[in-house]
């Protein structure tokens, strides 16, 4: 969680060894916006992350040695510097699982395709990517050219509420429902969760010992 002491945010790992953790690689983002109705700034914070490039390459080396992915969290392109400079550093296992955090007011990277091929071209070949589109505006629009792209499905409650406009979803199911009948349309299939650990070169339940698929 942004704020917490570095230790007990990174502490989850060792602990309980999750097969992927969040990890979002920056030194925080300055968030919020300015409502011209109200003549104010409104959600106006600073969300602090890491101090240092020291401090991302520890909890790198966390994740490393106990087996668990991190979900390497994106949120404006300079942030791709801090992994290129990790991977260089061999504290990241590939392939890499990258999670562009795109649409939040503020300094993050705004919800849109041209944005989206550039952060992409950033990447080192071979890495698996997705996008949290976040607000109702942003959410499901987003799925069309992240399919076409190669990326991977992010969808869910934390990143938007709504099921339509104007219409509160009922519940996180029924937006991955939504998600899903899109993206068939577009001729994809969601993977299954063992098929999802192979395309991540998890570990599959059963294996033990570190072994991946």
């Amino acid at each position: 969680v942004a704020g917490l002491p570095l230790e007990e945010r990174i502490g989850v790992v060792p602990e309980l060894r999750p097969e992927i953790a969040s990890f979002s690689i920056g030194g925080g983002s300055l968030l919020g916006r300015y409502d011209e109705r109200e003549g104010r700034w409104v959600r106006d914070r600073f969300v602090p992350l890491f101090s240092s490039h020291e401090e991302l390459e520890r909890a790198a080396r966390v994740f490393l040695e106990h087996g668990t992915k991190p979900e390497l969290e994106i949120y404006h392109a300079g942030m791709l510097n801090n992994l290129l400079a990790l991977l260089a550093r061999g504290v990241l296992a590939e392939p890499l699982l990258v999670n562009f955090v795109m649409g939040i007011p503020g300094e993050v990277t705004e919800a849109t395709v041209k944005n989206l091929v550039h952060l992409v071209d950033g990447l080192p070949p071979g890495a698996r990517w997705l996008v949290s589109a976040i607000g109702a505006k942003n959410h499901f629009r987003m799925l069309g050219a992240v399919l076409a792209m190669g990326g991977h499905v992010r969808v869910g409650m934390e990143d938007n509420v709504h099921i339509a406009r104007g219409e509160l979803a009922r519940s996180n199911g029924q937006i991955v429902e939504k998600a899903v009948r899109i993206l068939r349309e577009l001729g994809s299939e969601p993977a299954s969760p063992d098929e999802a650990r192979t395309i991540l070169k998890l570990r599959l339940p059963g294996l033990g010992g570190g072994r991946e698929s």
